[in-house]
């Protein structure tokens, strides 16, 4: 990414990684790289991409420039959501009235399987948001790991949850409080 002048650290390619690291072996092998590169409220798109023919002789020849810096846009906005998403859960952290098992209740409306597409559509049109279809799917597959399409409140903490490695000695305070 310096290469293609984007400015990145590497705190910055190790919240990237860890973002997708399903196996947290600290790398992205090649499904984890597609969880993240491919489509992800396009399944036909998503599949074609994962069909491809791709022989050897495509293998072996060096990406194109215009390619490379597709990649390095997709990971440069990547980390600019990782690290906005970040922000908003210090912010979360910080407020004393938000009470986790409470929003996760409200949110499900009680439901023993969790957070459904249509309770994110309702808790989201309620406080007058009103976002598409397709980018709620997309949030529901980043963060339902299960994959039963509904986020149980183990992925709802760990959304609402700051990134251990990314708390400062002022947010362990407020942790602590």
């Amino acid at each position: 990414m310096k290469n293609k002048y984007i400015k990145i650290n590497e705190a910055d390619a190790e919240m990237i990684i860890r973002e997708y690291d399903s196996d947290l072996d600290g790398n992205l092998n090649y499904d984890e790289f597609c969880q993240m590169a491919l489509p992800a409220t396009n399944p036909s798109l998503r599949q074609l991409a994962l069909m491809r023919n791709h022989s050897y002789y495509q293998y072996r020849r060096p990406q194109t420039y215009e390619i490379e810096n597709m990649v390095c846009n997709l990971l440069d906005n990547e980390l600019r959501l990782v690290k906005r998403r970040e922000d908003v859960k210090r912010e979360l952290l910080k407020r004393k009235d938000f009470i986790k098992v409470k929003a996760f209740d409200e949110i499900s409306k009680g439901s023993p399987k969790g957070i459904s597409l249509l309770n994110l559509v309702e808790f989201l049109e309620a406080n007058g948001f009103y976002p598409r279809r397709d980018d709620l799917e997309a949030i529901l597959r980043r963060c339902d790991h299960s994959g039963d399409h509904h986020l149980n409140y183990d992925e709802f903490s760990e959304v609402t949850s700051v990134n251990q490695y990314s708390l400062t000695p002022e947010d362990e305070e407020e942790k602590r409080l």
